[in-house]
């Protein structure tokens, strides 16, 4: 019983996994040589939506500085690709924020159709293309930036792009 139970789950779930597969490939595919130089330094991610339907965008503008100031927030109409309205009401220091800059960044990422974009200062690619809260697809710039956590539980996709295995 034990063995048929397993048998059953792994026949449930192998077009979960295969079909995600499926989505990183074409991901890399379609972007596997994309400039994603404007979001250097940036975290963009998908946090939900507002009673008016519009998409809630965060932005960590400014990755390098030790300390989170916290997040730009973007409203969008996902259907018009145009923003409805911006916040900073999450922010600590306001001060020197490109707002228009963060909201081409934020029409930009919708084109991608992924939970989370983000880019180091090295250029490393940080894709959450199935999961909402951490990567599942990275874009190294150099091999030599794969650091011991990337190292197990990555499988390579193509060049220096790495998929989850979890």
């Amino acid at each position: 019983m034990y063995l048929f139970k397993r048998f059953l789950l792994a026949v449930l779930f192998f077009p979960l996994f295969s079909c995600s597969s499926r989505q990183q490939e074409v991901f890399v595919k379609k972007y596997g040589h994309g400039d994603f130089t404007a979001f250097t330094n940036r975290c963009v991610y998908f946090r939900g939506r507002d009673k008016e339907r519009s998409l809630i965008l965060f932005i960590d503008n400014d990755l390098s500085v030790s300390g989170s100031n916290g997040p730009f927030i973007v409203y969008v109409n996902r259907d018009l690709k145009t923003v409805v309205k911006t916040s900073t009401r999450l922010m600590a220091d306001t001060t020197n924020i490109d707002k228009v800059l963060l909201q081409q960044l934020a029409i930009r990422f919708l084109s991608y159709k992924v939970n989370i974009l983000k880019v180091d200062t090295l250029g490393n690619v940080f894709i959450g293309l199935l999961n909402s809260e951490r990567p599942d697809l990275i874009r190294f710039s150099n091999e030599k930036y794969k650091t011991i956590y990337y190292k197990d539980g990555w499988s390579n996709v193509k060049e220096n792009w790495y998929r989850s295995n979890e």
